[in-house]
């Protein structure tokens, strides 16, 4: 058994340093209860460590954060022959993971570990590619002296490995940091060694892929000692990349609004505020799906806890039989009283969160229309960046806390939110434009054609499908869904036909099918799509 269990031990590690997905769960699972009775503390932190490997390849973070919690208890720290190699392995998964969670702090914590047991290992490569890791956090908490310190450190210990490439590498974040603090000879520099010694640029002048943005930092400078044609064409050069438009639309907003050529400068505040607009919305669908991960992670725990407590009280059931059965009617009345007791208690939380989701809700229009009031004077050219972003975070803190107060309406019994979603005004809407229909006027009755619906309509939609059904709206939102497969699964949990969703999308009426029966794969694995407007009903 020690034989099987090391080789699949050897397997997994070979999986992951391979970049493959780490199979055979189960097997770890039996591995680590061997080790656990029949091995060292390596083993037992190397078959957790791969077990949380298994987990988080099957996309449950929640299991794998807390394998590796236990593979970290497991390290015996002060053994002269502790595995610090496999101990830095463990912390750099944590941190990722808790990056994608949106935990900056835990994720430092986790890097700062990763950077003090790889260098104990006498991996100075994984020690410098952690320190870097840091800087990442260190930018999201404002701490430029810390990136500083940092790029320094990282700088000389490629100096000492006699890597000059390398050590020209890591001053971008240190010419942004400059410029932003005015320091221009200084970023100048440091322009000149990166430019010349990094080995990231072609021929043409081109940088290397990951590294577009120094495009902006070197248009921040033109623009700070006053060059403004050489700013312009570093800011459009950032137009090439989808994923840096917005910091590319900033920066030609504020060169032509430095020139005073309001017609520019009005184009490229509209062309900005939709990509802001855009980032914000897929961050505002990105958390909700993370805060989902995390429910689930705390779930998880209240899952063990639970089966601990049941074992226990399985026990005191053994012992105590015979006195549980003569007071058996006592504990009738008593839990009579106590559920009498529990439901006039909930009528009194259920009145509570209901009052204080609705100020929630009306909080959270009010900041959306300060946010529309201050994005219509970005147009006109006034600099609002701080507040906007305030009343960015502000939507997105007031949609968790509703979504938190949904889930506590709904886990209480009997609760309905509001009137029937079948009854709305929008849903009436979409049936009423998916039909063509016949209105009466002067002369006769005329036909009124049916139409698609509009973006305007459809946000209403989902907004309201967010209220009434939360559990639903949830689901469909953390699927990578098309955007005709998203429009369909939500038309079909409704009950409208084919015909009517072809009409309500814009998209050929042979298409639909064909959507309807890919969902029911992707969604509950299906072959058919009869049985998919029952199980979206289900959720």
């Amino acid at each position: 058994k020690e034989a099987q269990y090391r080789e699949a031990l050897s397997e997994a590690r070979r999986q992951n340093l391979a970049y493959e997905p780490v199979t055979g769960d189960s097997l770890l699972r039996c591995a680590v209860d061997y080790f656990d009775r029949h091995g060292s503390a390596n083993d037992r932190l190397l078959s957790r460590y791969l077990l949380g490997c298994a987990y988080h390849d099957l996309h449950e973070a929640p299991l794998a954060l807390i394998t590796w919690e236990d593979a970290v208890a497991c390290a015996d720290t002060l053994s002269p022959d502790c595995d610090y190699a496999t101990l830095f392995r463990v912390y750099g998964q944590m941190a990722d993971v808790y990056g994608r969670q949106y935990m900056p702090q835990k994720g430092l914590e986790a890097n700062l570990q990763f950077c003090k047991y790889a260098l104990q290992s006498g991996d100075t490569l994984n020690y410098i590619r952690g320190l870097l890791l840091c800087n990442n956090i260190y930018d999201i908490q404002g701490d430029t002296s810390a990136i500083s310190r940092n790029i320094s450190l990282v700088r000389t210990l490629y100096l000492q490995l006699g890597r000059p490439d390398k050590a020209a590498q890591v001053y971008p974040s240190a010419i942004a940091i400059a410029i932003e603090n005015g320091q221009y000879e200084r970023a100048y520099s440091m322009m000149q060694i990166f430019e010349n010694e990094s080995g990231l640029f072609d021929q043409h002048g081109n940088i290397a892929k990951d590294y577009e943005k120094y495009y902006h930092s070197k248009g921040q400078y033109f623009m700070g000692i006053n060059q403004l044609d050489s700013a312009e064409k570093q800011f459009r050069q950032l137009l090439c990349f989808p994923e840096m438009l917005i910091d590319g639309y900033r920066g030609l907003l504020s060169v032509y609004q430095y020139r005073h050529e309001i017609d520019s400068a009005s184009k490229y505040a509209f062309l900005y505020e939709d990509a802001v607009s855009k980032y914000l919305a897929e961050t505002q669908t990105d958390a909700i799906v993370q805060a989902e991960g995390m429910y689930n992670y705390h779930r998880q725990q209240q899952k063990a806890q639970l089966q601990e407590q049941k074992a226990h009280q399985r026990g005191i059931v053994l012992r105590w039989l015979f006195v549980f059965i003569c007071m058996i009617l006592l504990f009738g009345v008593l839990y009579y009283r106590r559920e009498k007791r529990k439901r006039a208690e909930k009528k009194r939380m259920l009145d509570a969160l209901t009052s204080d989701y609705e100020r929630a809700l009306k909080m959270l229009s009010k900041t959306r229309s300060e946010k529309e009031l201050l994005q219509q004077s970005l147009e006109k050219g006034e600099t609002l960046k701080c507040l906007l972003k305030e009343k960015s975070e502000q939507i997105v803190q007031l949609e968790q806390l509703i979504a938190h107060q949904q889930r506590q309406i709904t886990s209480l019994p009997n609760v309905k939110l509001y009137q029937d979603i079948e009854e709305t005004h929008i849903m009436k809407l979409f049936h009423e434009i998916s039909r063509p229909h016949f209105e009466q006027k002067e002369g006769g009755r005329m036909k009124t054609d049916s139409r698609p619906s509009s973006s305007q309509e459809w946000e209403e939609l989902v907004e309201m499908i967010r209220v009434c059904h939360p559990q639903f709206y949830l689901f469909i939102m953390k699927q990578k869904l098309s955007k005709l497969k998203f429009k369909v699964c939500i038309l079909s949990r409704y009950g409208f036909d084919n015909a009517q969703i072809a009409t309500l999308t814009g998209a050929h009426i042979g298409s639909i099918p064909n959507a309807r029966t890919a969902l029911a794969k992707e969604l509950f694995g299906l072959n058919g799509a009869s049985d998919l407007d029952h199980h979206l009903r289900e959720i």
